[in-house]
């Protein structure tokens, strides 16, 4: 390799390598990334010089650069170490183009190909770092369950009504039918405000359950449309923190529309609100309250509802670390509708005992 500088001097594709990474560690990325060109004219796939022109586009704050040189090492790479070492110059050429999303893809690419806990670790807590300033967040969860009832329907296949002496035959369709439940939900949060006083986010999420029947179902019913057992909801919402001056206490409200579906048909369109706070009473007691209200419509019949509630609970640390919640709800529901209009009130307790690991706790709950 020859530089046609005022010096001029000729190099080994091997010496020239070494004196770019000299010359890196010296501080002369500029120098670096003349070596590395160099090296990439004579083969465009030579991973290490394409990590090194990375570093050195890297440190001379030209990030564009830094991706191609190091998108490129990432995907020719068959060493975990330099896939790893690529992977981290993309996230942070993405983070400094204030690309954080992306920046966050690339940080999970780099801890699949992680050299040590402790780089485990470091990118655990750049990953944390990049979430919270990350003003877009997406969410996504599926799952497929198999399932005995996947409509709901009855264990028996006659049912009694009163007054008559005889049972009635219940449908197939209106027995239980075994089969497959696929659950989704995904939301994407977008911030709309963050300060000291007032942190926002906006939200829109859409979640339901898609059935299959299984061989057997389809035999008992076969004139069972899976799809008459589908579930859809759409909502879209927006969540506040607010700490007013009048209070040390935080004050969080939401407010949500949305819209569900069954079997494939409008179902019902929804408003809901809620506003709640909490107190810490003592460095080991809390407690916390929630007032909410919602309205619904239902396409069925067009007979809308109100609803009015509000929650308490309280919540103790004990000495041992256990933690001991006690909960009580009220909602009121007012509809011309005699079936919608009801009164519902809770009670429940919920310990978490202090062990080794969390999946463990003993709750009870009472609904009247």
């Amino acid at each position: 390799i020859s530089l046609a500088q005022s010096n001029s001097e000729t190099f080994s594709p091997e010496a020239a390598q070494q004196r770019a990474v000299e010359a890196l560690e010296a501080g002369y990325p500029q120098d670096t990334r003349l070596l590395t060109d160099a090296l990439l004219s004579i083969d465009p796939e030579d991973v290490s010089a394409l990590l090194l022109s990375a570093y050195a586009s890297a440190a001379l704050g030209d990030y564009e650069r830094t991706k191609v040189a190091a998108r490129r090492a990432y995907r020719l790479a068959h060493s975990p170490s330099i896939r790893y070492q690529a992977a981290r110059l993309m996230a942070v050429s993405h983070a400094n183009s204030e690309r954080l999303t992306l920046a966050q893809i690339w940080v999970r690419r780099a801890r699949v190909n992680s050299p040590s806990p402790m780089h485990t670790a470091a990118l655990a807590r750049d990953y944390r770092q990049l979430r919270q300033s990350n003003g877009f967040q997406f969410i996504f969860d599926f799952s497929i369950t198999p399932s005995s009832n996947v409509n709901n329907g009855s264990s028996k296949d006659t049912i009694s009504l009163p007054g008559l002496p005889f049972e009635l035959a219940l449908s197939p369709t209106s027995q239980a039918l075994s089969g497959q439940i696929a659950a989704y939900s995904a939301q994407m949060n977008f911030r709309l405000a963050n300060s000291v006083e007032v942190r926002s986010v906006g939200y829109f999420s859409a979640s339901g359950t898609h059935v299959t029947l299984s061989g057997s179902a389809l035999a008992a019913a076969p004139t069972a449309n899976p799809r008459d057992y589908d579930q859809r909801r759409y909502a879209v919402g927006v969540r506040t923190d607010w700490r007013p001056s009048w209070s040390d206490q935080p004050l969080q409200a939401n407010l949500e529309y949305g819209q569900t579906d069954y079997g494939g048909q409008p179902h019902t369109e929804y408003w809901s609100g809620s506003l709640g706070s909490n107190w810490l009473l003592t460095d080991r007691d809390l407690l916390s309250a929630v007032a909410k209200i919602s309205t619904a419509t239902y396409a069925v019949d067009d007979i809308g509802s109100r609803s009015y509630g509000l929650d308490l609970a309280w919540q103790h640390m004990l000495i041992n670390g256990s933690k001991l919640t006690l909960s009580a709800g009220l909602q009121n529901t007012l509809s011309v509708s005699a079936a919608r209009d009801f009164t519902r009130h809770s009670v429940s307790a919920t310990f978490i005992p202090n062990l080794p690991t969390d999946d463990y706790d003993l709750s009870f709950s009472y609904a009247f």
